[in-house]
């Protein structure tokens, strides 16, 4: 029965493209001879298999597989990853407020979302999750303990983690609860008007949220006379945002530009005349963690001239994707374009070399010490007097203005 209905609509299919030419035909035959030998490899793996098998679940297997052989951006994302997905990019979702990553085994805290529900418990930064509702992390990869963490608001979740300075693990109860992704953060660092402003990721509110900070800074007593851009850790997002926040440092030229393998999907993006001219020195900070649309930011202020770059070589990932919506539960997300700096440079696989290299490991000594004693004594500056590469940037702007 599947195979007679597919293999109808498949004729359907290539009748259709009589009307269109020669070459339209000869493309839609192919792809209805494909279409039939699924279809009857999946009628007999559905008939004969030694364990009866949904035909649903072969499908999706095999759009799995399908996606997953043209490159690792594109992914077929069903059910819980749709919907985290899509949580992502509008910057809200319901959980316990935890950005976690899988180093080999462990389950390592590496974001603690302010105000969130683990905020409130006091989990910081660093601390390992050994257990999820009794259930070991170990053996989980990461998105299954991404999916166990989130959960409607107002349920509970028992965490037992671990604490570098602690010789037993706590474990806590939290009740979840709707999350703000707070995409961006900023501080001014020193008394002469240098400043700070950190970007998460490119997501729906990234870019109101930027220009408020931005603003805020700009009209500060001191002013604003320098500014530090980070991106270290920022996995991209929206390229709209991207090339938004590119254009507020840039008053002419392209920004990026796009091409894909149709002429509608190949376009440049270039730079506006801003009402406010922002001519202040620039550092943007980057790592091996720094990707798609923070290194469209990187690569065109660097290429115009208009920041320095400090950190480590970025990510590489200089692919567009665009996502597809199949039904309620699920869609996927495939590559439509790769994007080139204004100077024509690739970053697919290369990355963004730095201006000034530095690791986050390298010791606060010399100038670095001395960067470190001019920032402000607020509480939110702390964290800043052991960030080497931060530190690298104060000193380069210190010296630059």
């Amino acid at each position: 029965m599947i195979l007679k209905k597919v293999a109808v609509w498949a004729i359907i299919f290539a009748a259709a493209g009589s009307g269109v030419g020669q070459k339209a035909l000869a493309m839609d035959d192919h792809l209805a001879v494909s279409l039939i030998k699924f279809s009857r490899v999946l009628e007999e793996l559905s008939a004969n298999y030694v364990e009866e098998i949904e035909p649903g679940v072969l499908v999706n297997h095999a759009i799995h597989g399908m996606l997953t052989s043209l490159d690792p951006f594109c992914v077929y994302l069903e059910s819980d990853r749709y919907t985290s997905f899509k949580d992502r990019t509008r910057g809200s979702f319901a959980g316990v407020g935890l950005t976690v990553q899988k180093r080999e085994s462990d389950l390592v805290v590496v974001r603690v979302i302010e105000n969130a529900p683990a905020f409130a418990a006091g989990m910081k930064t660093g601390d390992k999750i050994i257990r999820i509702d009794g259930e070991a992390t170990e053996s989980l990869d990461l998105d299954a303990c991404v999916s166990r963490l989130k959960g409607a608001a107002g349920t509970p979740v028992e965490l037992a983690y671990i604490r570098q300075d602690l010789n037993s693990p706590i474990i806590i109860r939290i009740t979840r609860d709707h999350v703000i992704l707070k995409s961006v953060t900023s501080a001014m660092l020193t008394r002469s008007g240098i400043a700070y402003l950190g970007v998460h990721r490119f997501q729906g509110n990234t870019m109101k949220g930027f220009i408020d900070a931005l603003e805020d800074l700009e009209s500060s007593d001191t002013g604003l006379q320098a500014l530090v851009l980070d991106l270290r850790d920022n996995p991209g997002g929206h390229l709209e945002q991207a090339v938004e926040m590119a254009d507020l440092f840039l008053e002419q030229g392209i920004i990026v530009t796009v091409k894909g393998r149709h002429k509608v999907q190949t376009r440049s993006f270039h730079a506006n005349t801003n009402d406010v001219r922002r001519n202040y020195p620039m550092a943007v900070l980057i790592n091996q963690r720094s990707a798609s649309a923070s290194e469209i930011v990187a690569g065109a202020l660097q290429d115009h001239g208009r920041a320095v770059i400090v950190g480590t070589t970025s990510f590489g990932k200089g692919s567009v994707q665009t996502l597809v919506r199949l039904d309620e539960d699920s869609g996927f997300k495939y590559t439509i374009a790769r994007y080139y700096t204004p100077h024509n440079r690739t970053i697919e696989g290369n990355g963004v070399t730095p201006d000034i290299h530095t690791r986050a490991d390298v010791s606060v000594t010399g100038d670095l010490k001395q960067a470190s004693g001019s920032l402000t004594g607020s509480k939110g500056n702390a964290a800043f007097t052991h960030d080497s590469q931060v530190l690298q940037a104060v000193h380069y702007l210190g010296k630059s203005r």
